[in-house]
């Protein structure tokens, strides 16, 4: 995995394994009771190829 790709995985699981983050004005925004349903509903798909709807 190239640096890029492998920084956002790195800042999202920094996010999502605490169940919040900090939004720019400091207040903490909770996601954890959201996470589980992303989680279920996320695919990866390789380049090239076609996502059916």
């Amino acid at each position: 995995m190239s640096a890029r790709p492998q920084g956002t995985a790195s800042e999202t699981q920094d996010t999502t394994d605490p169940g919040a983050y900090r939004a720019p004005d400091g207040i903490r925004v909770p996601i954890g009771a959201t996470v589980p349903a992303v989680r279920a509903g996320t695919r990866t798909r390789g380049p090239g190829r076609q996502v059916q709807p």
